[in-house]
């Protein structure tokens, strides 16, 4: 089996479009439509609507300008493998935190009829290569450690990450708990179902909810009522880490609703500048662990 792995550019173009349109998914056909542009793109109930045809030629674009990054695995002249990694600062749902030069490995799919020999690990060893010979110095990925289908594990096995000399920086929460929360069941919610989740949940606690109307909510999807205090809540259930947009947009709510407090929520969690913008205004970010806490909370009231 000869394997070369080439950087993507223009000229692999046709390539890179032949591999998501005949081969990466045919064992997965609802994910056929990505073209590799989610973590490049505003992910929200947009996303959800984003037609193939509108994500392939995102990519094509992007690929003749030279805005998306990769590498491709090939046996003789076929694509058999796909890796997006880049630098954090060039992909937007990573492009605002401060360790924008450390590269960040976002998908990794190997084609079906190519699975279990070793190709996935040749890649990666070559994109270590190729990225330590362009001077960047950390590689970060995000490897499930209990997730056994082959066919949705888009980032990779643990088990190849470990072997080429990974190191674990932070471990997300276990898999049962994620269950018991149901926070799996949040992912695949579109935000309007996110904002009715929460709000059920929230009058068990004991508040008053209302939800904002869309087409005039001025930043914020709920407001809480609780003791005299009223708390102006901006619900984000995004695939992305959630930036500084969400927080102004709370800022300006809270004093929209003359709110006493504001937050935002989300299943995933904020980048640093977010973070650091919430603390200079004195909001409340809940991120994924905060949201796994407050859902069990609620489970087990009385």
């Amino acid at each position: 089996m000869n394997i070369t792995v080439k950087r993507l550019s223009p000229e692999l173009k046709e390539d890179f479009l032949y591999f998501f349109d005949k081969v990466a998914f045919t064992d997965n056909e609802k994910w056929s439509r990505c073209y590799c542009q989610c973590y490049l793109e505003d992910v929200g109930d947009e996303w959800i609507q984003r037609s193939g045809e509108t994500n392939r030629n995102a990519a094509i674009q992007r690929i003749e300008n030279g805005t998306m990054s990769g590498f491709i695995a090939f046996e003789e002249n076929n694509p058999v493998g796909w890796c997006h990694v880049g630098l954090k600062k060039n992909i937007k749902a990573f492009c605002d935190e401060t360790d924008g030069d450390t590269a960040i490995i976002v998908c990794f799919i190997i084609s079906p009829n190519h699975r279990r020999k070793g190709i996935a690990t040749i890649l990666l060893n070559s994109i270590i290569d190729m990225l330590k010979a362009d001077g960047v110095q950390y590689i970060e990925a995000h490897p499930s450690k209990d997730l056994e289908q082959v066919n949705v594990n888009y980032h990779g096995f643990f088990k190849m990450y470990q072997n080429a000399g990974f190191d674990i920086v932070k471990e997300e929460e276990s898999r049962k708990r994620l269950l018991d929360s149901g926070i799996l069941e949040v992912d695949a919610m579109t935000g309007k179902e996110f904002e009715k989740f929460l709000a059920v949940h929230f009058e068990k606690l004991g508040y008053s909810v209302s939800l904002t109307q869309d087409s005039q909510d001025y930043g914020a999807d709920l407001i809480l009522y609780k003791d005299g205090s009223k708390t102006v809540v901006q619900a984000k259930r995004s695939k992305n880490p959630v930036g500084i947009k969400a927080v102004q947009e709370v800022a300006g709510a809270v004093r929209h609703y003359n709110g006493n407090k504001g937050r935002v929520i989300t299943n995933n969690r904020f980048t640093e500048n977010a973070c650091k913008l919430a603390k200079s205004n004195d909001l409340e970010l809940w991120d994924r662990k905060k949201l796994i806490e407050f859902i069990l909370t609620a489970k087990n009231y009385q």
